[in-house]
């Protein structure tokens, strides 16, 4: 058995056996940890050389009466997973003085309503550059279907969790400071109410994490290399798997609060910094590179020629199809003060890009800032016009409940429009009408739903319907759930501000 390497070889009927045995001796239904159960089937059966999937799959409860009593099983390892951090949680709000509580509660809201049900979008905020990289593929795809089993499903989650942290390289990944730990948590508010499917999406996130990173490490590790030397490629590719999923590991300071996703943008910044730097010295200095370094230097210069290739690719056979349709839209390729720029157009929508596309786009217009003449800057001056694209950016990345209070301070919304408040006696103009106060609150609703509200309404305005009618059919776009991130209507009018995607 120790020398097999073939797919599980336990029979049905075999299944079965083993399965009454743990209810009868390994306290199964007394809830005893399920890595205990592992570990004792394992030791019983297998004498302790059985492969890790072979256990759980058998505890799944697959092809045997127990199916449900498995699942069970696993929705009650899951939440124990949860309870100790839900348990510091509380007492460190219970702690907590009236006023301090008061303000905690007001500085969160805003985050909590955004992020409501913000799990369906992690593949895609978090991984989505991975799209653009075929050699991911495997990983990615598997990642993302397996991200929304895990929304919907407790034991699915806790399933996978046990198997990832089953697997041989698991401690190495823990060791080489993978964010794929039981600390592992979400930025901002989901780690203060650690529950439920954005919870359970975020820890099918880390399942994507580590299978990025020990598919990286299978392709370079092998049994003659030291500990020292594996843990060289771990620690290497674990910088890597974090910043590509969208984490960091390390410790966030405490004015990482003031951002919607301290991680994420985090990780974004290492990319488009630190991440090239040390490429760049890695070439520079290839002959006093650990075997690690060069491996990941590698990794990342294959994984920038995917992204441009794949992205160039796939843009052009959206190009091509237009063309071929006569549908009338173009991609654009070369404006990036556009907000369609290196989007995918197709019947009258345009579709975002996922991941690091916002950060692309900012140092695209910095750049193309470098080169503007004076006529182009209309009397700014340079430097005021880097600082201002700049300044958006940051802006965009503010935990929600400082631009809520940034807009109630001015009397509008991030689009320029005045808010309909007791406070404000702005009119409004043609080109930017009043906004009523329902509408305003609706726009700061769950991400999905919020981006393209504010494009739309000018959208309908600039086709002749009034405040009113425009404001009415927003919100029943809105409530019936058509919003979606990175999806708008065809054409940008010129008075629109330059990008839609508020966050991330």
């Amino acid at each position: 058995m120790a020398c097999y390497d073939g797919p599980n070889p336990v029979k049905d009927d075999e299944r079965l056996a083993i399965w009454k045995w743990a209810k009868e001796n390994a306290g199964i239904n007394q809830g005893v940890p399920i890595e205990k159960v592992h570990n004792a089937i394992n030791k019983y059966f297998f004498n302790g050389v059985a492969k890790p999937e072979w256990i759980n799959d058998i505890l799944s409860g697959r092809k045997t009466p127990f199916r449900e009593v498995a699942n069970d099983v696993w929705r009650a390892q899951y939440n124990r997973r949860n309870i100790i951090q839900q348990a510091k949680d509380l007492s460190r709000l219970q702690n907590m003085n009236p006023v301090e509580r008061a303000f905690s509660k007001m500085w969160t809201a805003p985050r909590e309503l955004a992020t409501l049900g913000h799990g369906i979008v992690f593949p895609i905020t978090h991984a989505g550059d991975l799209i653009f990289r075929p050699s991911m593929w495997d990983v990615f795809f598997k990642g993302f279907f397996q991200t929304y089993q895990g929304f919907f499903s407790k034991a699915f989650t806790g399933r996978m969790l046990a198997d990832m942290q089953s697997k041989p390289l698991y401690d190495t990944a823990l060791r080489s400071r993978l964010d794929a730990g039981e600390k592992s948590m979400p930025s901002g508010i989901l780690s203060k109410f650690s529950h439920g499917g954005s919870k359970q999406a975020w820890d099918m996130l880390t399942v994507m994490r580590y299978n990025l990173w020990e598919k990286k490490m299978m392709q370079n590790i092998t049994p003659e290399m030291s500990e020292a030397e594996v843990l060289d490629y771990g620690k290497n590719f674990a910088d890597w798997a974090n910043h590509a999923t969208g984490s960091v590991k390390m410790a966030m300071p405490k004015a990482a609060g003031l951002l919607f996703g301290p991680k994420l943008t985090a990780s974004k910044i290492s990319r488009f910094g630190s991440d090239p730097m040390q490429t760049i010295k890695t070439f520079g200095n290839w002959g006093d590179a650990t075997p690690g370094e060069r491996a990941v230097a590698m990794t990342r210069l294959s994984g920038l020629a995917q992204y441009a290739g794949t992205l160039v690719g796939f843009l052009a056979a959206n190009q091509g199809l237009n063309t071929a349709l006569n549908t009338g839209q173009n991609v654009n390729f070369n404006n990036p003060s556009k907000g369609d720029w290196l989007q995918f157009k197709i019947g009258g929508l345009e579709v975002g890009m996922p991941g690091l596309h916002t950060e692309i786009r900012t140092l695209a217009q910095i750049l193309a800032t470098t080169r503007m003449s004076q006529k182009e800057l209309f009397g700014d001056s340079r430097p005021g016009k880097i600082a201002g694209i700049g300044g958006r950016w940051a802006m965009n990345k503010l935990t929600p409940a400082i631009n809520v209070g940034k807009e109630l301070i001015t009397s509008q919304n991030w689009m320029g429009r005045p808010i309909d408040l007791p406070w404000s006696n702005e009119p409004g103009t043609a080109k930017r009408p009043k906004e009523g106060l329902d509408e305003w609150a609706l726009s700061h609703g769950p991400i999905p739903l919020e981006g393209p509200i504010g494009y739309v309404y000018d959208k309908l305005r600039k086709g002749g319907a009034s405040a009113m009618d425009a404001s009415a059919i927003t919100r029943a776009l809105i409530i019936a759930g058509v919003g979606a991130t990175g999806v708008h209507v065809m054409e940008e009018p010129t008075a629109a501000p330059k990008t839609i995607a508020r966050r991330h």
